[in-house]
């Protein structure tokens, strides 16, 4: 066998770091909270940014792995 195209596949959940919340803080404004390894932190939105360009990144890839095997 011969590897000719690697694509990433996503894994729902590491370490209960699935989740992401819209928090208040003391004054009323609105944060994004993330964790890791369980250990909940404010997140910024540039992250989330990156988070939205890496899973159409993975969906292109698999789509892209998906068409090569179908076009058989």
């Amino acid at each position: 066998m011969t590897k000719i195209y690697e694509f990433p596949v996503l894994w729902a959940g590491w370490e209960m770091d699935d989740k992401g919340w819209v928090a208040l803080d003391d004054s009323g404004k609105k944060l994004i909270v993330l964790s890791n390894h369980g250990d909940e932190y404010v997140a910024s939105i540039d992250e989330l940014h990156e988070k939205i360009k890496v899973y159409k990144a993975t969906i292109e890839a698999t789509e892209k792995a998906l068409e090569m095997v179908c076009a058989q």
